[in-house]
């Protein structure tokens, strides 16, 4: 069973690292080898304690973590408190060589008398700099949607007299203050009906027409 995940672990497309109970590591896939080039050769690297090899990331600078300091032994620490206090699963976002990962964290409980007596943590590190960068870019988008948007509406709030604009179907696109306020109408009415038609009809109940 532990040679059939094993075989399927190898090529799985995220970077992964198994440790037992006592933290040591007992499996990682070839990703995690491309991922921490610098980390001991995959036969190597057997037994070596996580708190080691996450120093060894720190110190050379692979490893960003947000945690609001650049100091390494803080760091180290704060990151072994979170192995220490793992329960289930956890996950974060973290900057690997200059790329966004996304770390997932799981403890594996002990089961007595199968293959992880002491039970596991397997860490999965995915990229998501794509995800990230498609992010930034509409965030970007937005603003600059919403810039222009405010741009605009103040270009019609200047002009002199009343602006509107309307589609195809009455539907109030954009106007100015001055025009909600031509035939006794107010920029709530206007918003509250969204269209012409409507706000004619309920000006018209509303006795302005008269």
């Amino acid at each position: 069973e532990m040679a059939v995940l094993r075989r399927s672990f190898e090529g799985f497309s995220d970077a992964l690292l198994v440790c037992d109970g006592a933290d040591r590591v007992i499996f990682s896939n070839p990703r995690y080898h491309r991922l921490f080039s610098s980390s001991p050769g995959p036969d190597a690297i057997q037994g070596w304690p996580f708190e080691h090899l996450a120093r060894m990331a720190l110190t050379q600078g692979l490893l960003t973590q947000l945690t609001g300091t650049a100091d390494i032994d803080d760091l180290l620490s704060h990151r072994m408190a979170e192995r220490r206090a793992l329960v289930g699963r956890r996950q974060d976002e973290l900057v690997i060589g200059g790329r966004w990962f996304r770390r997932v964290e799981e403890r594996i409980p002990a089961t007595p008398g199968g293959d992880l007596p002491g039970g596991a943590i397997v860490t999965a590190y995915s990229d998501i700099t794509d995800l990230k960068d498609a992010q930034a870019a509409l965030e970007q988008t937005k603003a600059i949607a919403e810039q222009n948007a405010a741009r605009l509406s103040a270009a019609v709030e200047a002009i002199p007299g009343g602006f509107m604009m309307m589609d195809e179907d009455l539907n109030y696109l954009i106007w100015n203050r001055r025009y909600a306020a031509i035939g006794g109408a107010t920029d709530e009415i206007i918003r509250a009906h969204g269209n012409a038609r409507e706000t004619f009809r309920f000006q018209a109940r509303r006795g302005d027409y008269d």
